[in-house]
Parts: structure tokens; sequence; C-alpha cells
């Protein structure tokens, strides 16, 4: 006589597979960034010395655009561009733009093809209070779209209250590999500031203590593999924080407001490489796409939601 238990049995009356478990995720296994050793190393930038650097590429053509603007409390700052050409002392709130000769930058191209440059910036009198690597290059006819070649950059001021780096206006920061904030300003807004840095790899950030809004801080950062320890327990918008960062594998324990309300609507939608999500404690409140395209997620850490407990 035989026997089918009706747990498994479909309407057809044939038995169903019975479901697999899938083991927990102990760990995650990444690579961590590796920075070409041919680039040019930066200077050092300690936390009080208000100070910019970056690498800049230089390809074997004629559109090597740069541009910046610099904020000081008062008096100038000196951009050095990096390939002995005179420096510029810049006035506060002006865009001053340069565009590079290949032939003219010294040393041999790096195995990428492209030479270096490194790309400095200092107070001379005030304070440091802003730095924009996104301004539009001024050429006729109009430039549309187009890449600029910031590759790694290190900045540390206490009175920094503006860094745009992101990728959402028509410089777009398309080869931008590492970033480095040793120090900032109360003030530095966190929204948006990584958003469209394709090529992000590698991000060192300075305590995010009263931050209150990191939305879309690191969306469409499709390189980005890891993020580092951040504190947001002020953060009461996180909305889109890493949208498609189809790479991110490794994102460590959020912690975000416990006592406002935490927006967290798509906070992880698609990050498709994503195995296990984080430990996350906070008042939530809107969770809507929160783990939509995650299509390699096999465990959800503990959430504790400080409104209605844990999920």
């Amino acid at each position: 006589m035989s026997f089918t238990d009706a747990r498994f049995a479909t309407t057809t009356g044939h038995l169903r597979n019975s479901p697999k478990e899938i083991p927990p995720v102990t760990s995650v296994a990444y690579t961590p960034y590796s920075r070409p050793s041919d680039w040019p190393s930066l200077p050092s930038v300690g936390p009080t010395d208000q100070k910019f650097a970056g690498v800049y590429m230089v390809v074997n053509n004629s559109s090597n655009f740069i541009t910046m603007r610099v904020t000081t409390s008062s008096g100038t700052a000196t951009i050095d561009w990096g390939d002995g050409s005179a420096t510029v002392t810049a006035t506060s709130g002006t865009t001053y733009q340069y565009n590079y000769n290949y032939a003219s930058v010294s040393g041999s191209p790096t195995t990428r093809g492209y030479k270096c440059v490194v790309v400095t910036v200092t107070a001379n009198t005030g304070n440091l209070t802003g730095i924009e690597l996104t301004q539009v290059y001024s050429n006729t006819p109009a430039l549309n779209y187009y890449l600029t070649g910031w590759l790694d950059i290190i900045v540390g001021s206490p009175y920094l209250t503006t860094l745009t780096c992101n990728g959402t206006s028509q410089a777009q920061m398309g080869f931008l590999e590492q970033v480095k904030i040793v120090s900032k300003a109360a003030g530095l807004t966190m929204d948006n500031k990584f958003n469209q840095c394709w090529a992000l790899q590698n991000v060192e950030l300075p305590s995010l203590t009263g931050v209150t809004n990191v939305s879309s801080m690191f969306a469409y950062c499709f390189n980005l593999r890891s993020v580092p320890s951040m504190d947001l327990s002020s953060v009461t918008t996180a909305n889109a924080l890493f949208q498609n960062c189809s790479s991110l594998v490794y994102i460590p324990d959020l912690t975000f407001s416990t006592s406002s309300t935490v927006n967290v609507s798509a906070m992880f939608s698609g990050t498709a490489a994503m195995q296990r999500s984080p430990k996350i404690t906070g008042k939530l409140g809107d969770c809507n796409s929160m783990f939509r395209d995650c299509n390699s997620l096999k465990e959800i850490g503990t959430i504790t939601n400080t409104g209605i407990g844990t999920i």
C-alpha cells in the first residue's frame, strides 16, 4: 500500500520536492581595494591642515578639462595644477579652469595608458570651507556631458561645509576610485555625496555624528564592494542609501536614529551581489522596496525597530 503525505502533494497527486535549507552566510569574502602602484602618491593631509589634493588623469588628446571652485572664509587659496604651470591665486567662490597638454606633463604613462598629475589646494588666509569639482568647463561649442579625470582625492579641513564630488552634473566623476575625507565641519551634507561615482571602490570618512540625511549617498556606485563603519545615530533620511550598488557585498551594522522616524525606502534596492544584509537598528518608518532586486540575498540581518520592536 502506498502513502502520500498531503503536505508534499500537488493538486495532481504527484510529490513535490521538499524545500532545501539555505545555509546561513557566516562570512563575506571580498577583495579590498588596491590602489594602482604607478599612480603618484598624494601628500599627507591631517585633520587640521585645511588642504585638498587629488590625482588627475591626463590622456593623449586635447580634451583634458579640469575645473575647480574653492571657497574660503576670507582671503584666497592657491591652486597648483600639478604640471609645472603657474599656480593660481584663487578668489573665494570663483570657478577656475584648465586644459592639460599631454605632451607637457612629465613622466611616463601608467600601465592604463594615461599620465597623472597631483592637484593641490591650500588656503592662504582664512579657512578652507569648500571644494567643488563638478563645475562645467566653459568651452565653445558648449560641452554636454563629459567625464572628469579625477582618480583619487583627499581633503581635510575642520571648516569644510561644501564638497561636491558626485557624478550627477554634466562634469561626471566617472573615473574616481578613492575618496578620503579626513575632517569636515558639522554642516557638511552627505546626501548624494558619491551618487553616480561609478568607479568608486574605496571611501574613508570622518565621524558623521550629527548628520541627518544620507539619502542616495552611495547610489549607483557600481564598483563599490564595501563601505566603512559610519556613525548614523542622528540619521532620519536614508532612502536609496546603497541603491544599485551592484557589486556591494560588505556593509557594517547600521544604527540610525532611535527617537525619530527613519526613511529607509529602497535602501538596498539593486544591491545584486549582497548575500547578507547588515544588522539594522532604528525607528524605521518607510521601508518600501528596501530589498527590491537583491538577487543574491540569502540572509537578512536582525532588524530592531525601536518603534514596533524586533522584526
